[in-house]
């Protein structure tokens, strides 16, 4: 985690956004193949530097959470007061899930934020730009609604960054990787369960 995000950094200071305002969300897979992710710190970890991430370019210092298994779910907002205690009182509060629908989580985002997730077809005025990290162990079981999502909210002022937890092929640089790790998933078209995400991030 540390090793994408601080290259992430990087890229947006490289590109002139390092001092850019935008809300900052955090989207949570918790569906139960996630439990080795959030019993092994990973998760927390990831929330940790995204808090630090994102407080760089964030509007008002808070970065909302939002979660998705067979469900959606809006958490509230995690900040330097709470950050510690992220991964302990979600699972207090929601049990993991049998499913993995992202289209719900990006129709409830969008919802939150701009007040529709109908479908759209012409650019959404906006003050406040919305950077969402996304992030998930494996393939949507809706993804016709999930491309929908992503096809309306390409008309917003939304940015996903879809993300892999779990084992992947290539780090978030391209070069060759191995184990256990977060990345920005890049693996070759087709291959492994990340097929679709590779495709939504492309």
């Amino acid at each position: 985690p540390i090793g994408y995000l601080a290259a992430l950094r990087s890229y947006l200071e490289k590109k002139g956004l390092g001092n850019h305002q935008a809300k900052v969300a955090l989207c949570l897979d918790i569906s139960l193949s996630m439990r080795p992710h959030y019993q092994s710190g990973k998760v927390q970890a990831l929330a940790e530097r995204v808090l630090a991430l994102g407080t760089r370019f964030d509007d008002d210092g808070e970065i909302d959470v939002f979660l998705f298994g067979a469900k959606a779910h809006q958490y509230g907002s995690m900040n330097i007061e709470n950050f510690r205690t992220l991964v302990p009182d979600v699972l207090a509060r929601y049990e993991l899930e049998l499913g993995t629908y992202y289209g719900k989580a990006m129709r409830l985002i969008r919802e939150f934020y701009f007040g529709s997730a109908s479908p759209r077809s012409a650019p959404l005025r906006s003050d406040q730009p919305v950077y969402v990290m996304f992030v998930t162990d494996g393939a949507p079981m809706d993804e016709r609604d999930t491309t929908e999502q992503v096809m309306s909210s390409a008309f917003e002022p939304l940015f996903w960054e879809f993300m892999a937890i779990g084992r992947v092929t290539r780090s978030a640089s391209g070069s060759l990787g191995a184990g256990d790790r977060l990345a920005k998933y890049k693996q070759p078209s087709g291959n492994g369960e990340f097929a679709f995400l590779e495709g939504l991030d492309d």
